[in-house]
């Protein structure tokens, strides 16, 4: 009887252990958790996979390198990192870059300044600010204007062309304001007259066009007054001359 006892008391123990066998069999053929494959898709896991190959080649790279050579690389890219924190910084005083003859108003920048800081503006986001209004805004304003001025000059093309009293020559300038002008200026003062006229447009002005013709009937070719009336014999001043009619006190 002890030994049925005992042969059974063995027969589970080897049971036991059998199962314990084969729960822990079970347990090491599952998949470990850390797998990158169950972990990532497919292109994360190849990514990861590259990283750590550059990684190492680096390693293997740097390894090769001698003392001096590692110190130099380390300041190199110490000096680029610090380039590069400085570049994301907001500067003390921004200095600016403007297109070749421009400058841009002291008073203007002294109020700008102060917002781009507020902005929270770097160098390179301020100078792209600063950029857009040079190379854009401000010619866009110009040509607005210009074309607004030459709106007004052509008016007064118009009007002059229109006056019969203004004579024109075959370059469009009044035939006795050009007359007038060589008449009473000399000739260097008559050049600079002329450029003058041309550079600021005021040549194109209609009154001043009209009052140059009027004016000239009142002279002669050689340049002496014209009287007013040959029978009076009344002498009269420039003034009265050129502007009958008009009170003088």
């Amino acid at each position: 009887m002890q030994d049925d006892s005992m042969q059974n008391s063995t027969t589970t123990t080897t049971d036991a252990a059998s199962t314990d066998t084969t729960t822990d069999t079970t347990t090491t053929t599952t998949a470990p958790a850390d797998d990158l494959a169950t972990l990532f898709a497919p292109e994360e896991v190849t990514a990861k996979r590259e990283a750590v190959a550059a990684t190492k080649a680096e390693e293997t790279r740097r390894a090769a390198l001698t003392d001096e050579e590692r110190t130099a690389e380390d300041k190199t890219a110490a000096d680029a990192k610090t380039a590069e924190e400085a570049a994301k910084a907001i500067p003390e005083k921004y200095e600016f870059k403007t297109p070749e003859g421009m400058e841009l108003d002291a008073e203007l920048l002294a109020e700008t300044e102060p917002l781009f800081k507020e902005l929270g503006l770097t160098q390179e986001k301020a100078q792209q600010v600063i950029d857009l209004y040079t190379q854009k805004v401000l010619p866009a304003v110009e040509k607005q204007k210009l074309g607004q001025w030459n709106a007004i000059t052509d008016g007064w093309q118009k009007e002059i062309k229109a006056n019969k009293e203004i004579a024109l020559g075959a370059e469009g300038n009044s035939t006795d304001g050009v007359r007038l002008i060589n008449t009473l200026l000399n000739a260097e003062e008559a050049k600079r007259f002329k450029e003058e006229a041309k550079s600021y447009s005021f040549g194109a002005n209609y009154s001043l066009n009209l009052l140059l013709a009027r004016a000239a009937t009142h002279f002669k070719e050689d340049g002496s007054f014209k009287p007013e009336n040959s029978n009076s014999g009344a002498t009269k001043g420039i003034a009265e001359r050129m502007f009958p009619g008009l009170p003088l006190t």
